[in-house]
């Protein structure tokens, strides 16, 4: 009879989920379809009338805000040794090239002279004394 009111004869034009209106036609009856006192909301829609054990609470939700705020944080505290410690390692890189390069320098200079004695020695050219 309430559907009749709000929604016409036809019923096939009489929605499924008014909870107001089933609510209305059943009258104070705590019981729906012999379930007993079930959630009226999620017997008719199957969507819960409220969001307990459905969503988070906003506790949890903030909590959980918090903890992704906490976690970029430390990638960003993360990334930033890391750029240190890669400026570090290049620097020390750099370094160990630069010692490199002057050992090689050192041993060319000592070998040069080593071969500049011999080449003297055998134009028989002794001492630091140009030839007369």
């Amino acid at each position: 009879m309430y559907m009749e009111e709000k929604y016409g004869e036809d019923e096939t034009q009489h929605p499924v989920g008014d909870i107001n209106l089933w609510e209305r036609s059943q009258g104070e009856k705590r019981r729906l379809f012999g379930i007993g006192s079930s959630d009226r909301n999620f017997i008719l829609t199957g969507t819960p009338s409220s969001s307990v054990g459905s969503t988070p609470s906003h506790a949890a939700f903030e909590q959980s805000k918090q903890e992704v705020r906490e976690l970029r944080s430390h990638i960003v505290e993360l990334q930033s040794q890391f750029d240190t410690q890669k400026e570090q390692m290049r620097e020390a890189m750099r370094e160990e090239i630069r010692e490199e390069r002057e050992k090689m320098k050192e041993d060319m200079r000592t070998e040069m002279q080593l071969q500049m004695a011999q080449i003297m020695k055998q134009m028989g050219i002794h001492g630091n004394h140009p030839p007369t």
